[in-house]
C-alpha cells in the first residue's frame, strides 16, 4: 500500500516510514495538514497516518477536510499521537471521521492491524454531508489551541530571571481544548516572579489571545459572596438589545477562581467587564463567545461584573440563567440567578367604547371640561402601558406617538369655546413600546363657555316712559344681543314693579 505519513517532526516521520517500508509498504511524507492536502491533490494513496499537533493545519482539521472532499472522503485515516490522548480528544477524532486512534509509540503489529481494519471500512463509507454546527464549533476551538500552541514558563525570583523565553523554574501543563496552562506553586518565595509565554507553534495569519489568571489564598480559605443578575429592561421588542448585568461581590476572605456561565436563547453581541487593574475588557472573543467568563479572584469587599448585551428574535417571556462558580464557596459550588425579559412585537388592539359620559355629541354645552371613558384593551404579552390623546376643532387629529397618560380608562379634555366642532382621538401603546398604527375618535362636541353680549336700546313702541295707559299689552323693541360661538337662542323677559329683579330663567320667545 502507498501510505501518507503526516507529522511536523522529521524524526517521527523517518522512523515510521522505515518501519512501514520494511513491511513492504510505500510511504510519502508531509510536515503538516496543508502540505498533506497538496500531496493528495496529485498523488494516489491508500491511507493517511497523521499526528495531531502540527502548525498551519492540525490532524483533526486535516481529517475534517478529507471527509468533506467528494474525491477523498472514503480515504482511510489513522490518528497517531502521543500528546492528545484524553477521552475528549478521542471523541473529537471520531466526530471528524477518523477510522482509528493510536497512541505513540505503538508496536508495528498494532499499526498493521489498524491498517487492515481501516481498509475494510473504506468500501462502506457514506457520501459526505454538511457537518453539524456543533461539530464545526468544537473543531474550531481545538484547532485554535492546536495551531497556536503556546507554552507557559515561570521564573522563581530566588534563582534569578532566565533570559531564555522557553526556559524557567516551572513549566505548566497544557489542556488540549482551550490551550490553558495550569501550574500550582505552594508557598511561593517572596519577590518578583516572571510569567513567560513561549510560542511552540504559530498558525499563519491566525489570531492569538492570551491572559494569565492567578489564584491565591491567604489566612483561611473561605469567602462570603453574593451574586445578582439584573436585566436593564423588563420588556423589549424582537431583536432589541437589552443589557443584562451579572455582579459577584465578596464580603469576607478570598473568593477564589470566580467564573460565570450564562444560558439563554438570546443572540449575544457584547460581553464586557472590568479587569482588576481597572481596565475594560471584552469577553465576546473568547472560546465560549462571551457566554462563559472568567472573573478571577475577588478579595474582601470587592466586586467583579460582566455586562451581556443580548437580543431575542421571537416573542415570549425569555429567561436568562447565570451560574456564578466559586472554587471555595461553602454554600455550594455555584450560585444561580435568573432574570426575565418579555419580548413583544405585537401592538395592542385599539380601545373600544370611546366616548364622553358628561357631554353629548352634536349638542352645545357651556361646560368646557369633557370627561372621556373607554374599555381597557387587552395585551396578551407585555400589557398596556398608556395612551396618546389628541383634540382639534373641525377634524379628528392623529394623536401622535408621545404617551400623555398611563394605563387608565378615563381622561378629561378642556375644550375652548369655538363655533367649530371638537373631535377627540386616542391611540394606545404596550409596555414594549409597540404603538397601534391606528386610533379611535369621537365627536363632534360643541362648547360655548362665553356669555353673549346683552341687548341694547330697549324701549316701548306702545307706551311712554312715566306715562299712564289702560292698554295691558306693552310692545317693546331692542337691538339684538351678539354671540360668536353658538349664537343667540332666545331671551328671557321679566315684568316686575321693582327694578332690582334678577333676570333669569329659560329663554322664551317674546313679541
Amino acid at each position: 500500500m502507498t501510505l501518507l505519513i503526516v507529522d511536523d517532526l522529521a524524526t517521527n516521520r523517518k522512523l515510521l516510514r522505515v518501519t512501514l517500508e520494511a513491511e513492504g509498504h510505500t510511504a510519502l511524507e508531509a510536515a503538516d495538514g496543508v502540505e498533506a492536502l497538496q500531496i493528495l491533490a496529485h498523488e494516489t494513496v491508500d491511507a493517511v497516518i497523521s499526528d495531531i499537533l502540527m502548525p498551519n493545519m492540525d490532524g483533526f482539521r486535516l481529517c475534517h477536510e478529507i471527509r468533506k472532499s467528494g474525491r477523498l472522503h472514503a480515504l482511510p485515516f489513522i490518528i497517531y499521537t502521543s500528546t492528545y490522548t484524553s477521552p475528549g480528544d478521542m471523541k473529537l477524532a471520531q466526530t471528524v471521521g477518523a477510522d482509528k486512534y493510536l497512541t505513540k509509540p505503538a508496536p508495528i503489529a498494532d499499526m498493521l492491524n489498524a491498517l487492515r481494519e481501516v481498509m475494510d471500512k473504506k468500501a462502506v463509507r457514506p457520501v459526505p454531508s454538511a457537518p453539524a454546527v456543533e461539530e464545526t464549533y468544537v473543531l474550531q476551538q481545538y484547532s485554535q489551541a492546536l495551531v497556536n500552541n503556546w507554552d507557559l514558563y515561570v521564573d522563581d525570583p530566588t534563582d534569578g530571571i532566565s533570559p531564555n523565553g522557553n526556559q524557567g523554574n516551572y513549566t505548566a501543563q497544557q489542556s488540549s481544548l482551550d490551550n490553558c496552562e495550569i501550574r500550582t506553586i505552594d508557598y511561593p518565595n517572596t519577590g518578583t516572579w516572571r510569567w513567560k509565554a513561549w510560542p511552540q507553534n504559530i498558525g499563519v495569519f491566525s489570531n492569538v489571545k492570551m491572559g494569565v489568571t492567578v489564584t491565591f489564598e491567604f489566612d483561611t480559605a473561605h469567602c462570603n459572596p453574593t451574586f445578582t443578575l439584573t436585566a436593564g429592561a423588563t420588556y423589549a421588542q424582537p431583536n432589541q438589545s437589552v443589557n443584562v448585568s451579572a455582579v459577584a461581590t465578596n464580603y469576607d476572605g478570598l473568593a477564589s477562581g470566580v467564573s460565570l456561565d450564562m444560558y439563554t436563547g438570546a443572540n449575544l453581541s457584547q460581553a464586557t467587564g472590568g479587569l482588576f487593574d481597572g481596565s475594560a475588557t471584552n469577553y465576546i472573543g473568547n472560546v465560549a463567545s462571551g457566554r462563559q467568563v472568567e472573573l478571577g479572584d475577588i478579595p474582601p469587599y470587592y466586586a467583579r461584573q460582566c455586562d451581556w448585551l443580548m437580543s431575542w428574535p421571537s416573542e415570549g417571556v425569555q429567561a436568562v440563567t447565570a451560574y456564578c462558580d466559586i472554587d471555595n464557596y461553602n454554600g455550594g459550588s455555584y450560585i444561580v440567578r435568573q432574570a426575565f425579559v418579555t419580548v413583544d412585537g405585537t401592538p395592542p388592539p385599539l380601545p373600544t367604547g370611546f366616548g364622553s359620559f358628561t357631554h353629548s355629541t352634536g349638542l352645545w354645552s357651556e361646560n368646557p371640561l369633557i370627561y372621556m371613558s373607554w374599555n381597557l384593551p387587552h395585551d396578551n404579552l407585555s400589557g398596556l402601558q398608556g395612551y396618546a390623546m389628541g383634540a382639534a376643532s373641525g377634524y379628528a387629529p392623529d394623536p401622535g406617538y408621545s404617551m400623555t397618560m398611563g394605563n387608565v380608562a378615563t381622561a378629561a379634555v378642556t375644550a375652548p369655546s369655538s363655533n367649530t366642532p371638537l373631535y377627540i382621538t386616542l391611540r394606545d401603546v404596550d409596555n414594549a413600546n409597540n404603538w397601534n398604527g391606528g386610533y379611535v375618535w369621537n365627536g363632534p362636541y360643541y362648547i360655548d363657555a362665553i356669555a353673549p353680549t346683552g341687548p341694547t336700546g330697549l324701549y316701548s313702541t306702545s307706551h311712554a316712559v312715566g306715562g299712564s295707559s289702560c292698554d295691558t299689552t306693552v310692545d317693546i323693541v331692542w337691538n339684538a344681543a351678539l354671540d360668536y360661538e353658538s349664537y343667540i337662542a332666545g331671551y328671557t323677559v321679566v315684568w316686575d314693579a321693582s327694578r332690582g329683579i334678577l333676570l333669569s330663567g329659560p329663554a322664551r320667545s317674546v313679541r
